[in-house]
């Protein structure tokens, strides 16, 4: 399954955990474009909240180059979490950014 998403934050993490293993890789926060229009609601939640999703530490560079905010389109695959099938991110492929109005503009400056 694939869909277009806003890449909202990349964050990257690299640390020792207290039995020695390291740890390291990328937080990545998005959106799925589209879903704004149905915004969540519940006893404990209002809005819209981003989803996360975990890459290696390397995607930290990838998203430097291109830049962050952007478009992605990415594949989901079923993974098992805690006895669950969840979907996940199994690909994702930076989209190019499109031109306005604003960043015409400031280009030809």
């Amino acid at each position: 399954m694939e869909n277009e998403v806003i890449i909202l934050s990349v964050g990257c993490y690299d640390f020792e955990q207290s039995d020695g293993k390291r740890v390291s890789g990328c937080k990545v926060m998005y959106y799925p474009v589209g879903s704004i229009d149905t915004p969540l609601e519940s006893d404990r939640l209002l809005g819209a909240e981003p989803c996360k999703e975990t890459f290696p530490l390397s995607f930290f560079d990838r998203a430097k180059e291109v830049g962050i905010p952007c478009r992605a389109k990415v594949t989901y695959v079923m993974r098992q979490s805690q006895g669950k099938q969840i979907l996940v991110i199994g690909g994702l492929d930076f989209l190019p950014r499109v031109e306005t109005k604003n960043n015409i503009k400031e280009n030809k400056k």
